[in-house]
C-alpha cells in the first residue's frame, strides 16, 4: 500500500539523520500560530500539512513571507478553509522563512528495474517547468557528484545568481554525498526536497516528501 510521508514527519526524520532543515511547527490555531511566529520571529511561512494536498505551491497551500500578526491571522483562515475541503484531517504548519538563495531538488526513486535512482537539479516551482535534472545510480561517488552539477543546463544559476553568493560546490557535493547514503539505507520508494536553498556553503532542506510502499 502506497503511503506518503508529508513534510511534517520527512523533515523530521532528515533533521534526525544530521541533514540541515528548517524546522515546522504544526499550529492547531491562529492563536497558537501567533505565539509561534513570535518564537522563532517573522518573516515566517505556513503550510499546509497533508498526503492528499501534494503540489502545495499550485493548491495555494503555500503562503510566504509572512511579516506580522495581521497577516499571519489572515493566512492562516486561508489555510483553514482550503483544508476544511481537500483533507479536514491535515494540518497548518509554521516556520521561519530563510533568506534567499539558489533553489534546487534532491530526490531519489527506487526502480523495480535499476535499483536506486538519485535525482539533483533545479527547484523549487522550476523543477517541473524546466525539467533540469541529472540522474545517477546510487550509491553516487564524489566525482559523480561534481558530474551530475556540470551537466545542468542552469548551472550558472550556482555562480552567484541576482547578487547572491556563489553556491560552494565542495558543500552541495558532500550533501548530496550524505543524501546517497541516506536513500539507499531507508526503505522509501520515493524521496523528494524540494526546495533546496543554497547560500554560500549553507544549505537549507525547506520541504521533503517521501513515499512509501
Amino acid at each position: 500500500m502506497t503511503r506518503i510521508v508529508t513534510h511534517l514527519r520527512a523533515k523530521e526524520i532528515l533533521r534526525s539523520r544530521g541533514f540541515p532543515v528548517i524546522p515546522s511547527f504544526p499550529v492547531g490555531s491562529a492563536d497558537e500560530a501567533l505565539l509561534r511566529a513570535g518564537e522563532v520571529g517573522y518573516p515566517v511561512v505556513l503550510k499546509v500539512d497533508s498526503e492528499k494536498v501534494v503540489h502545495k505551491t499550485e493548491a495555494g497551500a503555500v503562503v510566504t513571507g509572512i511579516e506580522g500578526p495581521g497577516e499571519l491571522e489572515e493566512a492562516f483562515s486561508s489555510l483553514r478553509a482550503l483544508l476544511s475541503w481537500a483533507d479536514p484531517e491535515g494540518r497548518i504548519t509554521l516556520e521561519k522563512m530563510v533568506p534567499p538563495g539558489v533553489e534546487l531538488f534532491a530526490g531519489c526513486v527506487d526502480d523495480p528495474s535499476y535499483g536506486k535512482v538519485i535525482a539533483f537539479g533545479v527547484g523549487g516551482v522550476f523543477l517541473e517547468l524546466y525539467g533540469d535534472v541529472t540522474h545517477r545510480l546510487a550509491p553516487i561517488t564524489e566525482r559523480d557528484a561534481f558530474e551530475m552539477v556540470e551537466e545542468l543546463r542552469g548551472k550558472s544559476l550556482l555562480e552567484g545568481f541576482r547578487g547572491l553568493p556563489p553556491v560552494d560546490r565542495k558543500a552541495l557535493v558532500g550533501f548530496f554525498l550524505r543524501f546517497s547514503e541516506f536513500a539507499l539505507q531507508e526503505d522509501f520508494r520515493e524521496v523528494d526536497v524540494n526546495p533546496l536553498i543554497c547560500r554560500g556553503e549553507e544549505i537549507f532542506i525547506v520541504d521533503a516528501r517521501f513515499v512509501r510502499g
